[in-house]
């Protein structure tokens, strides 16, 4: 008896929970309050009182998150310096040439120059895992010894 209660009661946990995956707002967030209240029999009934601050806290998140361009993922760095070298050229100038260069040789790897105070680097490639950013190190470590993988928001994946 005991066995089958426990079963009842997780095969019920169950139908609500895919029941309220499926019931969504115009935002796309879930509304379990809704459902909460949206009883199941006539007997009974939750009301859920909360402040509306609350309601704009999560709505104003949802809304900075959709401002997030990106997902996380890994790039590769192949080059990062700041001021001139001995031949008096300035780093920006050399990064865009190592940018250039890498597309030269590599147009299939998206490449990206960028400026962090006080360098300029040049990251390579969108990973999803660092297995393969680490695959794709691999192949540039004789062309970029210095190169090395690090986290970065990456384009969200084209499909064809």
């Amino acid at each position: 008896m005991h066995r089958y209660l426990i079963f009842l009661f997780v095969l019920f946990c169950i139908i609500i929970i895919g029941y309220s995956q499926e019931k969504s707002d115009e935002l796309g967030s879930k509304i379990i309050f809704k459902e909460l209240n949206d009883s199941l029999n006539s007997y009974s009934q939750i009301t859920i009182h909360q402040d509306e601050y609350i309601k704009n806290l999560v709505l104003n998140h949802i809304e900075q998150n959709k401002k997030i361009r990106g997902i996380p993922g890994y790039r590769i760095n192949i080059f990062f310096d700041s001021g001139f070298d001995r031949n008096g050229i300035d780093a920006r100038t050399r990064a865009r040439a190592v940018k250039d260069t890498f597309n030269n040789y590599f147009p299939h790897i998206t490449s990206y120059l960028k400026y962090e105070t006080p360098n300029y680097k040049v990251y390579v490639g969108d990973f999803r895992t660092k297995t393969d950013a680490t695959k794709v190190l691999k192949a540039l470590e004789y062309y970029y010894p210095k190169a090395f993988i690090v986290n970065d928001r990456i384009d969200y994946m084209r499909i064809y």
